[in-house]
Formats: structure tokens, C-alpha cells, sequence
């Protein structure tokens, strides 16, 4: 970190592009939620709108624009009742994503000077002309993530997470973690991907502490699982399935 920042003379400071990759991860989250919401089943048109509602200022023209649009792309797909509310939040996100681009550009030309000299303390969709929108789709997030089916997938999550990392984990601590034995250890090692371990036993250059090798050898394999890899594995070495 010190050399990138000494090479880039940051002193410490933000890169501008920083606040520009911020935003458009906000963006781009933000407004996937609204879409989740609507493919579970937990958010419904009267409560998108009442949402913005509560949270736009309807005398600010660009805000209230954004608003009838809801009305407007609901009114479209009037004909089409089993597709309705999903055609109109996809039309909608795209609008409403349009809207917040737009605000922190000009945020960001507004502020450039203070941008490039490390002075701007502040997020830019959050303090653009947007911040009302992004505001409105974090409330609606809030209705997704207490969906008791989300919940349940979160804690399950966990779980895996945490039981494939105490098995691996432990395995790692000891010298036996290798290619070469007969004990629970080396099954372990010898069940992780053979590119990952090819990678940790020629190209580890790392010359400190050997456990700490094993760690990140197994945090690589398991942040690297997909979420039916990290289940079937789970339930294989926990003997819920065979």
C-alpha cells in the first residue's frame, strides 16, 4: 500500500477514481435489490411507490420526473399482468440508474478541484443531486433482506462458511497438512483443488511463518467455491450426505 501510494503521490489520500468506483458499485447494487424484491415476492408496486414517495421531493422537477415514470411504465404494462411489476422495475432501475449516473458526474466536475487535491470527505452519490434515490432503493433493501427465505439462505451461509473453515482450518494447523500421508490432515489437503495446491507447493515464495501458508492456501480454495460446491462439500464432510 505505502509503495502505490508513494508511486501515485496520494499522501495518504483517496485516488479520485476511488469515488467514481464507489458510486457505481452503489449504483449498480442498489438498484439490483429493488429487482430481488420483486422476483421473491416481498415487494409489490403500492410499496415501491410509496417508498420514492416518502423519500423524493416532489416540487424538484428532475425528482418528480423520476417518479411519474413509476406510474407511467406501470400504466404500459397494464395488458400484462403476470409480467407487470417486472417489466416496469427493470424499465425503472434503468431510469432511476440513469438519473443517479448522471448526478454524481456533475457532483464530481463540481468538486473536481477538491477531488484531485484529496480534500473531498464525502461519498458522491450521497451528497449529489441523487441522494433521495439512492436513499429510497436502501429502504427497499431493507424489505429484501428481511425475507424470512433470504434470512434462512444467509444463516445456511454461514454455516457452510464456518464449518468448512473449522474443518480445513484445524487440518492446516498441523505439519501433516500435506500431499504425502495417511491421516485426517492429508485427506483434507488432498480434497483442495489440485491448481491451488500446485500454485501453494511451486509458487509460494513467501518465506515466513509455514502455517500461515496453509491459511491462505485454504482461504483461497474455499473464497473460491461456488455456493453448490461449498454445500455438497459441507454435507459430504459433516456426513449429511454420503
Amino acid at each position: 500500500f505505502q509503495a502505490i501510494d508513494n508511486h501515485l503521490k496520494l499522501n495518504g489520500k483517496r485516488h479520485p477514481i476511488a469515488y467514481l468506483l464507489e458510486a457505481a458499485d452503489d449504483i449498480a447494487y442498489s438498484a439490483a435489490d429493488i429487482e430481488d424484491g420483486v422476483k421473491i415476492g416481498n415487494i409489490s408496486f403500492d410499496l415501491i411507490k410509496d417508498v420514492f414517495e416518502r423519500n423524493l421531493n416532489k416540487f424538484d422537477n428532475e425528482e418528480a420526473k423520476l417518479l411519474s415514470l413509476l406510474d407511467l411504465y406501470y400504466e404500459e404494462y397494464r395488458q400484462l399482468p403476470q409480467d407487470r411489476l417486472n417489466l416496469t422495475v427493470q424499465r425503472f432501475r434503468i431510469s432511476a440508474q440513469g438519473f443517479m449516473i448522471g448526478a454524481i458526474v456533475k457532483e464530481f466536475i463540481n468538486n473536481y478541484d477538491d477531488i484531485m487535491e484529496g480534500n473531498y470527505k464525502y461519498e458522491l452519490l450521497m451528497k449529489s443531486k441523487a441522494q433521495n434515490t439512492r436513499k429510497a432503493f436502501r429502504d427497499l433493501s431493507f424489505y429484501v433482506f428481511k425475507n424470512k427465505g433470504i434470512v434462512e439462505t444467509e444463516i445456511a451461509g454461514w454455516e457452510i462458511l464456518n464449518g468448512l473453515l473449522d474443518s480445513f482450518i484445524q487440518a492446516a494447523k498441523s505439519p501433516d497438512f500435506k500431499a504425502n500421508g495417511n491421516n485426517k490432515e492429508s485427506r483434507l489437503y488432498n480434497l483442495i483443488s489440485s491448481s491451488y495446491r500446485h500454485i501453494f507447493e511451486n509458487f509460494n515464495t513467501y518465506t515466513g511463518n509455514d502455517q500461515y501458508k496453509r491459511f491462505q492456501l485454504v482461504l483461497d480454495f474455499i473464497s473460491g467455491m461456488t455456493d453448490t460446491y461449498a454445500l455438497n462439500l459441507y454435507q459430504k464432510l459433516k456426513g449429511i450426505k454420503i
